[in-house]
Protein backbone atom coordinates (compact mmCIF):
# COMPACT_ATOMS: atom_id res chain seq x y z
CA UNK A 1 0.00 0.00 0.00
CA UNK A 2 1.28 3.42 -0.91
CA UNK A 3 1.99 5.82 1.93
CA UNK A 4 0.92 9.43 1.54
CA UNK A 5 3.57 11.92 2.56
CA UNK A 6 2.53 14.52 5.12
CA UNK A 7 0.93 17.52 3.50
CA UNK A 8 2.29 20.22 5.78
CA UNK A 9 3.95 18.40 8.65
CA UNK A 10 3.26 16.60 11.90
CA UNK A 11 1.88 19.54 13.84
CA UNK A 12 -0.95 19.93 11.35
CA UNK A 13 -2.49 16.74 12.74
CA UNK A 14 -5.20 16.80 15.35
CA UNK A 15 -4.62 13.18 16.19
CA UNK A 16 -7.64 11.11 17.15
CA UNK A 17 -9.83 14.05 18.06
CA UNK A 18 -11.31 15.56 14.93
CA UNK A 19 -10.70 16.11 11.27
CA UNK A 20 -7.83 18.53 10.81
CA UNK A 21 -7.53 20.79 7.82
CA UNK A 22 -4.42 22.39 6.39
CA UNK A 23 -4.35 24.75 3.45
CA UNK A 24 -1.93 24.12 0.64
CA UNK A 25 -1.86 27.90 0.17
CA UNK A 26 -3.95 30.88 1.20
CA UNK A 27 -5.78 31.24 -2.14
CA UNK A 28 -6.71 27.62 -2.76
CA UNK A 29 -10.13 26.27 -1.83
CA UNK A 30 -8.78 22.71 -1.64
CA UNK A 31 -8.52 21.49 1.93
CA UNK A 32 -6.57 18.47 3.13
CA UNK A 33 -7.50 16.65 6.33
CA UNK A 34 -6.07 13.77 8.32
CA UNK A 35 -7.31 11.93 11.38
CA UNK A 36 -6.88 8.65 13.23
CA UNK A 37 -10.10 6.74 12.59
CA UNK A 38 -11.59 3.24 12.53
CA UNK A 39 -12.77 1.62 9.30
CA UNK A 40 -16.43 0.56 9.45
CA UNK A 41 -18.25 -1.48 6.82
CA UNK A 42 -22.04 -1.57 6.70
CA UNK A 43 -24.29 -4.51 5.87
CA UNK A 44 -25.35 -2.63 2.76
CA UNK A 45 -21.85 -2.55 1.30
CA UNK A 46 -20.82 0.98 2.21
CA UNK A 47 -17.73 1.95 4.21
CA UNK A 48 -17.20 4.93 6.48
CA UNK A 49 -14.74 6.05 9.15
CA UNK A 50 -15.48 6.71 12.83
CA UNK A 51 -13.50 9.16 14.94
CA UNK A 52 -12.72 8.96 18.63
CA UNK A 53 -15.47 11.54 19.29
CA UNK A 54 -18.02 9.32 17.55
CA UNK A 55 -18.45 11.61 14.54
CA UNK A 56 -18.60 9.52 11.34
CA UNK A 57 -16.85 10.51 8.12
CA UNK A 58 -18.58 9.44 4.90
CA UNK A 59 -16.27 9.61 1.87
CA UNK A 60 -17.64 9.87 -1.66
CA UNK A 61 -18.27 6.56 -3.40
CA UNK A 62 -16.18 7.74 -6.35
CA UNK A 63 -13.11 8.40 -4.20
CA UNK A 64 -13.41 5.01 -2.48
CA UNK A 65 -13.74 3.25 -5.84
CA UNK A 66 -10.68 5.12 -7.13
CA UNK A 67 -8.62 4.13 -4.09
CA UNK A 68 -9.71 0.49 -4.38
CA UNK A 69 -8.75 0.45 -8.06
CA UNK A 70 -5.30 1.91 -7.38
CA UNK A 71 -4.57 -0.49 -4.53
CA UNK A 72 -6.39 -3.56 -5.90
CA UNK A 73 -8.18 -4.19 -2.61
CA UNK A 74 -11.62 -3.44 -1.16
CA UNK A 75 -11.72 -0.86 1.62
CA UNK A 76 -14.28 -2.99 3.47
CA UNK A 77 -11.64 -5.71 3.94
CA UNK A 78 -10.08 -3.48 6.62
CA UNK A 79 -13.27 -3.35 8.69
CA UNK A 80 -12.53 -2.72 12.37
CA UNK A 81 -8.94 -1.62 11.85
CA UNK A 82 -7.57 1.75 12.95
CA UNK A 83 -5.65 3.92 10.51
CA UNK A 84 -4.43 7.42 9.84
CA UNK A 85 -6.88 8.48 7.13
CA UNK A 86 -6.34 11.28 4.63
CA UNK A 87 -9.13 13.29 2.99
CA UNK A 88 -9.54 16.18 0.61
CA UNK A 89 -12.43 18.50 -0.17
CA UNK A 90 -13.23 21.73 -1.97
CA UNK A 91 -14.39 24.31 0.57
CA UNK A 92 -16.30 26.18 -2.14
CA UNK A 93 -18.50 23.10 -2.54
CA UNK A 94 -18.38 21.27 0.81
CA UNK A 95 -18.25 22.89 4.25
CA UNK A 96 -16.47 20.86 6.95
CA UNK A 97 -16.46 21.99 10.58
CA UNK A 98 -15.03 20.29 13.67
CA UNK A 99 -18.38 20.51 15.46
CA UNK A 100 -20.32 18.72 12.70
CA UNK A 101 -22.43 15.75 13.79
CA UNK A 102 -21.25 13.95 10.68
CA UNK A 103 -18.86 14.73 7.85
CA UNK A 104 -19.95 13.90 4.32
CA UNK A 105 -18.90 14.36 0.70
CA UNK A 106 -15.14 14.38 1.28
CA UNK A 107 -12.75 12.54 -1.01
CA UNK A 108 -10.87 9.63 0.54
CA UNK A 109 -7.23 9.90 -0.58
CA UNK A 110 -5.28 7.26 1.35
CA UNK A 111 -4.74 5.60 4.73
CA UNK A 112 -1.89 4.12 6.73
CA UNK A 113 -2.89 1.16 8.90
CA UNK A 114 -1.77 1.39 12.53
CA UNK A 115 -2.96 -1.95 13.91
CA UNK A 116 -0.38 -4.03 15.79
CA UNK A 117 -0.71 -7.48 17.44
CA UNK A 118 -2.29 -7.80 20.88
CA UNK A 119 -1.98 -11.42 21.96
CA UNK A 120 -2.78 -13.77 24.82
CA UNK A 121 0.26 -15.87 25.77
CA UNK A 122 -0.85 -19.00 27.62
CA UNK A 123 2.62 -19.99 28.87
CA UNK A 124 5.34 -17.41 29.31
CA UNK A 125 8.52 -18.42 27.56
CA UNK A 126 6.87 -21.50 26.05
CA UNK A 127 3.96 -20.49 23.82
CA UNK A 128 4.89 -19.88 20.19
CA UNK A 129 3.29 -16.44 20.22
CA UNK A 130 5.41 -15.23 23.13
CA UNK A 131 7.62 -12.35 22.04
CA UNK A 132 11.06 -11.63 23.41
CA UNK A 133 12.08 -7.98 23.11
CA UNK A 134 15.49 -7.17 21.65
CA UNK A 135 15.12 -3.40 21.50
CA UNK A 136 14.48 -0.76 24.14
CA UNK A 137 11.72 1.86 23.96
CA UNK A 138 12.48 5.55 24.48
CA UNK A 139 9.02 6.27 25.85
CA UNK A 140 5.25 6.34 25.33
CA UNK A 141 4.85 10.12 25.46
CA UNK A 142 6.23 12.93 23.32
CA UNK A 143 5.86 16.54 24.45
CA UNK A 144 5.63 19.05 21.59
CA UNK A 145 6.09 21.96 23.97
CA UNK A 146 4.13 25.16 24.33
CA UNK A 147 0.37 25.04 23.82
CA UNK A 148 0.52 22.21 21.24
CA UNK A 149 0.34 19.48 23.88
CA UNK A 150 1.78 16.00 23.73
CA UNK A 151 1.27 12.53 22.34
CA UNK A 152 0.30 9.99 24.96
CA UNK A 153 -1.50 6.63 25.10
CA UNK A 154 -5.28 6.80 24.93
CA UNK A 155 -8.36 4.70 24.41
CA UNK A 156 -9.80 5.13 20.95
CA UNK A 157 -12.96 3.35 22.05
CA UNK A 158 -14.03 0.85 24.70
CA UNK A 159 -11.79 -1.94 23.40
CA UNK A 160 -9.02 -0.28 21.38
CA UNK A 161 -5.99 1.72 22.47
CA UNK A 162 -3.49 3.81 20.53
CA UNK A 163 0.11 4.06 21.76
CA UNK A 164 2.72 6.49 20.44
CA UNK A 165 5.82 4.28 20.75
CA UNK A 166 9.15 6.04 20.29
CA UNK A 167 12.29 3.98 19.74
CA UNK A 168 15.53 4.16 17.77
CA UNK A 169 15.48 3.04 14.15
CA UNK A 170 17.96 2.79 11.30
CA UNK A 171 18.91 5.91 9.37
CA UNK A 172 16.44 6.54 6.53
CA UNK A 173 19.37 6.72 4.10
CA UNK A 174 20.26 3.13 4.93
CA UNK A 175 18.79 0.71 2.40
CA UNK A 176 18.51 -2.00 5.08
CA UNK A 177 15.98 -0.12 7.24
CA UNK A 178 13.21 -2.51 8.26
CA UNK A 179 9.91 -1.92 9.98
CA UNK A 180 10.10 -2.95 13.62
CA UNK A 181 7.58 -5.18 15.37
CA UNK A 182 5.75 -3.91 18.45
CA UNK A 183 3.45 -6.35 20.27
CA UNK A 184 1.26 -6.07 23.34
CA UNK A 185 1.10 -9.30 25.33
CA UNK A 186 -1.13 -10.57 28.12
CA UNK A 187 -0.01 -13.43 30.38
CA UNK A 188 -3.09 -14.94 32.12
CA UNK A 189 -0.86 -16.83 34.57
CA UNK A 190 0.29 -13.49 36.00
CA UNK A 191 -3.23 -12.18 36.57
CA UNK A 192 -4.19 -11.62 40.19
CA UNK A 193 -7.83 -11.95 41.09
CA UNK A 194 -9.32 -8.49 41.24
CA UNK A 195 -6.02 -6.94 40.15
CA UNK A 196 -5.36 -4.42 37.41
CA UNK A 197 -4.87 -5.59 33.83
CA UNK A 198 -1.14 -5.89 33.20
CA UNK A 199 0.20 -5.91 29.63
CA UNK A 200 3.74 -6.21 28.29
CA UNK A 201 4.92 -4.09 25.37
CA UNK A 202 7.59 -5.90 23.33
CA UNK A 203 9.80 -4.18 20.74
CA UNK A 204 11.72 -6.22 18.17
CA UNK A 205 14.06 -4.51 15.69
CA UNK A 206 13.69 -7.26 13.05
CA UNK A 207 17.36 -6.97 12.17
CA UNK A 208 17.26 -3.23 11.48
CA UNK A 209 20.75 -1.70 11.46
CA UNK A 210 20.41 1.05 14.05
CA UNK A 211 22.96 3.84 14.30
CA UNK A 212 21.33 5.57 17.25
CA UNK A 213 20.39 8.84 15.57
CA UNK A 214 16.89 8.44 14.11
CA UNK A 215 13.70 7.60 16.02
CA UNK A 216 10.24 6.32 15.13
CA UNK A 217 8.82 9.76 15.99
CA UNK A 218 11.07 11.38 13.38
CA UNK A 219 9.95 8.79 10.85
CA UNK A 220 6.34 9.73 11.64
CA UNK A 221 7.14 13.36 10.89
CA UNK A 222 8.02 12.22 7.38
CA UNK A 223 4.82 10.25 6.91
CA UNK A 224 5.90 6.80 8.13
CA UNK A 225 3.27 6.78 10.86
CA UNK A 226 3.21 3.00 11.24
CA UNK A 227 6.63 3.12 12.91
CA UNK A 228 5.33 5.36 15.71
CA UNK A 229 1.57 5.03 16.23
CA UNK A 230 0.43 1.55 17.23
CA UNK A 231 -3.24 0.61 17.61
CA UNK A 232 -4.23 -2.50 19.60
CA UNK A 233 -7.56 -4.34 19.64
CA UNK A 234 -8.03 -5.56 23.22
CA UNK A 235 -11.35 -7.36 22.88
CA UNK A 236 -9.98 -10.88 23.38
CA UNK A 237 -7.64 -9.76 26.15
CA UNK A 238 -10.41 -7.96 28.06
CA UNK A 239 -12.63 -11.03 27.90
CA UNK A 240 -9.85 -13.28 29.19
CA UNK A 241 -8.88 -10.76 31.86
CA UNK A 242 -12.36 -10.87 33.37
CA UNK A 243 -12.27 -14.66 33.41
CA UNK A 244 -8.92 -14.71 35.18
CA UNK A 245 -9.61 -11.89 37.62
CA UNK A 246 -12.96 -13.23 38.75
CA UNK A 247 -14.93 -10.42 37.19
CA UNK A 248 -18.39 -10.82 35.72
CA UNK A 249 -18.51 -7.68 33.61
CA UNK A 250 -18.44 -3.97 34.20
CA UNK A 251 -15.36 -1.83 33.66
CA UNK A 252 -11.61 -2.22 33.99
CA UNK A 253 -10.31 0.64 36.08
CA UNK A 254 -6.61 0.57 35.28
CA UNK A 255 -4.28 -0.92 32.71
CA UNK A 256 -0.57 -1.24 33.40
CA UNK A 257 1.75 -1.37 30.39
CA UNK A 258 5.24 -2.66 31.18
CA UNK A 259 8.14 -2.00 28.82
CA UNK A 260 11.93 -1.80 28.75
CA UNK A 261 13.03 1.83 28.55
CA UNK A 262 16.24 3.52 27.47
CA UNK A 263 16.48 7.09 26.14
CA UNK A 264 20.10 6.76 25.08
CA UNK A 265 20.42 3.55 23.07
CA UNK A 266 18.30 0.75 21.61
CA UNK A 267 20.21 -2.12 23.20
CA UNK A 268 18.71 -3.91 26.19
CA UNK A 269 22.04 -4.91 27.74
CA UNK A 270 22.95 -1.26 28.37
CA UNK A 271 23.16 -0.45 32.10
CA UNK A 272 20.76 2.45 31.61
CA UNK A 273 17.94 0.18 30.42
CA UNK A 274 15.18 -0.10 33.02
CA UNK A 275 11.75 -1.67 33.32
CA UNK A 276 9.07 1.02 33.35
CA UNK A 277 5.29 0.94 33.75
CA UNK A 278 2.71 3.23 32.20
CA UNK A 279 -0.69 3.41 33.86
CA UNK A 280 -3.66 4.00 31.60
CA UNK A 281 -6.83 4.88 33.48
CA UNK A 282 -9.82 5.08 31.12
CA UNK A 283 -13.10 6.40 32.42
CA UNK A 284 -14.94 3.35 31.19
CA UNK A 285 -13.85 0.14 29.49
CA UNK A 286 -16.79 -2.16 28.99
CA UNK A 287 -17.74 -5.30 27.09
Amino acid sequence: MKQLKFLTGMLCLLVGLSLSSCLDNSSSTIRNGSVIAKVNSTMYGGTFFSQINGVPIYPTAESVASWESRNDVELSSFNGQIAMVYFQWDSSVTDVNVDDKEITDVDFINMILLDAPAEIVEQKGVSVNDSVANGAIIGLEHDYGGSVGKDEPYFFDATSIVLPVEYYVGNSNNATVREHTVRLLYYPEEQEQGGILKLHLRHNTNGDEIDGSATSFEYAQNGLLGFYYKAFDLRDILTRYRQESGGTGGSVNRIQIEYEQNSYTWTLDDERTSVENYLLEPQSIQD
